[in-house]
């Protein structure tokens, strides 16, 4: 893993929430002012497992095994398909126990980011996103 730089941890932070570095251990990322991938790597991200953790940033979480969601799945999961769970931010989380690897990628996006997203894709779309969670299907293929 690469070390954190101080412009890093303050992406992170803006994205993630009050985490620290020690936080981070396990995890890979890549972060950016307004994006950041953490992919728990060889053991589990500290501050997600902390009880009513919150993010500010949108959390995408993408799911290799539908065993694994964090929201119940009422949908069909096709074959080369992955769950992914979006919350919008501040919402609290609860995680009940660590997510065994290879498990999860997590994406977060800032708020400015994620408005800006919706404006360009859904041309008709309402103003902000309700609700606790929501579901998107996505299709990834090898490279």
């Amino acid at each position: 893993m690469k070390k954190k730089t101080k412009t890093d941890m303050t992406n992170i932070q803006k994205l993630v929430g009050d985490i620290s570095e020690s936080n981070l251990k396990h995890v890979d990322y890549y972060v950016s002012d307004n994006f950041g991938i953490f992919i728990p790597s060889v053991g589990f991200c500290e501050y997600a497992i902390m009880p009513r953790h919150t993010h500010p940033g949108y959390y995408f979480v993408l799911f290799f095994s539908q065993e694994q969601s964090i929201t119940p799945v009422k949908i069909e999961i096709l074959p080369e398909h992955y769950l992914v769970t979006v919350m919008a931010p501040g919402m609290p989380m609860k995680k009940k126990n660590r997510i065994p690897l290879p498990g999860i990628w997590q994406y977060l996006l800032t708020k400015t980011s994620m408005k800006k997203f919706i404006q360009v894709t859904i041309p008709n779309h309402r103003q902000g996103i309700t609700g606790s969670s929501f579901w998107l299907g996505m299709r990834f293929r090898p490279i």
